[in-house]
């Protein structure tokens, strides 16, 4: 990179060493820059292609930054689908990185996945009924799944 800064400035010194003037006879002279001219033509010049390649660079880094977000929104979409999840609860991931992305997403299972227990018992206690293993009948006794089914003959 800096090779082709020097180049460039190389090649735009050689042509603004001098410029054409007309002079008081009518007749053109060359006119002739200082050193401290050129230095500081170049150096503009230098600065301003810096600027330019350095802005090409931020926009490669942003670039690559939105790909990876995407390919970890791809990934956490298609785990949550998979463990039978909204896919809406992918907008509460952290796509900053890999681990940070991973992390986000299985607290955020772990959580959603608490909260739809609790949202569950808290139907079944509205409506008098628990979540064991058991079964009551109106009549009030409780039997045990395994002892339906070996009643019915069944294993």
């Amino acid at each position: 990179m800096e090779d082709v800064l020097n180049n460039a400035g190389a090649a735009d010194q050689g042509a603004n060493n001098t410029d054409v003037t007309t002079g008081a006879a009518g007749q053109e002279t060359p006119k002739v820059f200082t050193q401290e001219e050129v230095d500081k033509i170049v150096k503009q010049r230098i600065s301003r292609e810096r600027e330019r390649i350095n802005g090409m660079v931020n926009d490669d880094e942003t670039i690559r930054q939105e790909l990876m977000a995407s390919k970890l929104k791809l990934s956490a979409s298609k785990e949550l689908s998979e463990a039978g999840l909204p896919l809406d609860l992918a907008d509460f991931v952290d796509y900053t990185n890999e681990e940070s992305s991973r992390a986000s997403l299985d607290t955020l299972k772990k959580v959603y996945d608490k909260a739809f227990k609790a949202g569950i018992a808290s139907i079944y206690k509205e409506n008098g009924r628990s979540l064991t293993n058991s079964y009551s009948p109106i009549g009030g006794r409780t039997y045990a799944p395994n002892s339906m089914r070996s009643a019915m003959g069944l294993k």
